[in-house]
């Protein structure tokens, strides 16, 4: 009795910490999509909204706690979101 106990608590917790994992994978996949999609909008285009747009992708992307910079060109996402100026680019 206490093996299957023991056994179906292991299953569920196991099972939940998978979940969790994939949810923080799906979101760090969205927040990486969404940052590389307005950091070309912003390289193509430097304009201040555009800038916000990406300081807000940045940010976002940092909040879910995301790490791979890869698909960025090595661009840090903390850079973008503490350092880039906007109000002094052209809307």
């Amino acid at each position: 009795m206490f093996n299957k106990f023991v056994f179906i608590f292991s299953l569920i917790f196991f099972i939940n910490f998978s979940c969790e994992e994939a949810e923080e994978a799906v979101l760090c996949a969205d927040a990486s999509l969404e940052l590389a999609n307005t950091l070309n909008s912003f390289n193509d285009s430097q304009t201040s909204s555009n800038c916000n747009s990406l300081q807000s992708a940045a940010s976002k992307y940092l909040s879910n706690n995301c790490s791979d910079t890869s698909g960025f060109g090595g661009v840090d996402p903390a850079f973008i979101v503490d350092s880039l100026n906007c109000d002094i680019l052209p809307s």
